[in-house]
Formats: structure tokens, sequence, C-alpha cells
């Protein structure tokens, strides 16, 4: 399930979009929680929450830094900017934007924007199977996973670790999805670890 967060105070556009949206959902038979925020100080405090962020820049708002602030806590996301002033690009693109996108909202245009999102999405998150069912994990926020008493365990950027499914293959097996990320590195017997979660 994707989950998307609008930050708007222009109530057309926020209308528009939830149509959009809703159509989008419906072409790729999936399921999404959607939130909208108006108030910087609210939205502020949802990091982590979405993977995606549509932020519109005709807000009266700091829209900018507001993105400026989320993408540095919220790294593995994805931001869609929208604004009706063409030069308004510039700016968005040092926010490091991943999609800029100029009113009228071009109903085809954003769905096409939100297939490529969710195949991005797709690509960079994990599922895992957990006693009861399965978690997806940013491959950005998984730090390394080890063996703790014949159980899968995985470790986090946050410093948080929880439990996966009993090991009853070998750890190599058990692990051969997650060898496709290059940014994963198996290190025998039991440890795979992520490259890119390294620091020196």
């Amino acid at each position: 399930m994707l989950s998307i967060a609008i930050y708007s105070d222009q109530h057309d556009d926020v209308e528009k979009l939830k149509s959009i949206i809703q159509d989008f959902l419906i072409d790729v038979r999936m399921m999404a929680k959607v939130s909208y925020f108006n108030d910087p100080e609210t939205f502020i405090t949802v990091p982590g929450s979405y993977d995606i962020y549509i932020m519109d820049m005709d807000s009266k708002d700091d829209t900018l830094e507001l993105g400026r602030k989320m993408r540095d806590i919220d790294t593995g996301s994805h931001f869609i900017y929208i604004s009706s002033d063409p030069s308004n690009a510039a700016f968005a693109a040092k926010a490091r934007v991943d999609y800029y996108l100029l009113k009228p909202l071009d109903h085809d245009e954003i769905v096409d924007v939100l297939k490529e999102v969710k195949k991005k999405i797709q690509d960079d998150n994990i599922i895992i199977k957990i006693a009861g069912g399965e978690r997806r994990v940013r491959v950005n926020h998984l730090n390394y996973i080890n063996i703790v008493k014949r159980c899968l365990c995985y470790h986090l950027s946050d410093g948080n670790m929880f439990d996966g499914q009993t090991l009853r293959t070998s750890f190599e097996k058990a692990i051969d999805p997650l060898q496709k990320h290059k940014a994963f590195l198996f290190i025998s017997p039991s440890l795979l670890i992520n490259i890119g979660a390294i620091k020196i």
C-alpha cells in the first residue's frame, strides 16, 4: 500500500489531486493512505510516514523550506512539486525535487508520474515475511541482517530491529531475494550488510 501526503492550501487543486489520485489507484489496482495538510507545524511532524510528498508551491507558507526539511529527514521519499509559476522550477531544483509539474494540473501527466514513482518505490523497497504477515522496508533504511537463535534479524538505520521468519533453509538462500540489490554485500556464513549504510 502506498502512502501519499499532499501539502497545499489551494482548495481547488487539492480536490483535483484527490480525483486524479483516485483514478491512478483504480488503474494500478492499489490501495493508498492519502493525507492532506495545510499547516506547516502539523506537516513537519510526519517524516517517515509517506512514500510520496506532493508539495504545492502556491501555498502561502514557505513550501520550499518545508520540502527541504522533509527531504533532509526522509531521504527515501519521493517529492513532487507543483506550481503555477514556471520560474519556480529553479528554486524547486535546489530543494532536490524528483518532479516539477506546472498548473493547471494535467490528469494524464500526474498519473504517468505516479506510475513512475510507484515503480521506483517497488525497486527501492523489500517485502519481508514476519510472524503473522509481511513488512515493507526501504532498502536505504536497512543496515544489516544476521541470525539470532535461528531467526533472521533485521537491523534498521534508526537503531530499531525486528525479527523475520524462523530460518528453515540456509542463510544464503533465505536472503537471496535481497542480493539483487547492489547495495547489499553477503559475508559468509550469516551476515548481509548494506554497503551504503557504512559510515567512515
